[in-house]
């Protein structure tokens, strides 16, 4: 354990030596500096929560003047192995992944290049069939020993056929082995 002289400001009043700056406007943080040359970065983000890039049409983003650069999925190496997290996706898996990201002298213009490219996207289902049905057959078998304290039913909107108890019994064995 630390020595208690290392710690001089536990149980001590303490006053940050930025606090006054920071109430009254004046600190500094990373949005305010500004370097010569620097580029501003903004991402194109998916608007559906399900998929797949058919295509992209650049050719009006780049023409603009201060559009540096775009990069995409494809500019990007595969990244392999556990825990391999991409940085940008021809096939989102969720609303909002980012797609593409553009370089450009300054954030208005990063934006407006964004709004000038065409992408033709192919929906696809946000929750598969075989997702529903390996959740609804899961479910199933797990909430069969649960106790019958919950006698309220509830029907997801996805499996009207496959009605579960609701609210779930959060010391039920099987509930917290489904959500482990």
């Amino acid at each position: 354990m630390a020595d208690r002289a290392d710690n001089k400001l536990i149980g001590k009043n303490y006053t940050p030596p930025d606090h006054i700056a920071k109430v009254t406007g004046k600190a500094k943080w990373a949005e305010d500096f500004r370097a010569d040359g620097m580029l501003f970065c903004k991402l194109l983000l998916s608007p559906m929560p399900h998929a797949r890039v058919r295509k992209i049409d650049l050719r009006a983003a780049l023409a603009m003047p201060g559009v540096k650069a775009i990069l995409t999925a494809d500019d990007l190496p595969k990244l392999e192995g556990a825990g391999a997290e991409r940085a940008l996706t021809n096939e989102p898996l969720y609303q909002g992944e980012p797609v593409l990201a553009v370089a450009a002298v300054d954030e208005l213009t990063a934006a407006e290049a964004i709004e000038r490219i065409d992408i033709d996207w192919e929906p696809l289902p946000a929750f598969p069939k075989k997702m529903r049905q390996t959740w609804a057959t899961l479910a199933a078998s797990k909430y069969k020993t649960r106790s019958s304290k919950h006698k309220t039913l509830y029907t997801t909107p996805q499996q009207p056929e496959n009605p579960a108890k609701w609210p779930p019994d959060p010391y039920d064995k099987p509930f917290v082995s489904l959500i482990l």
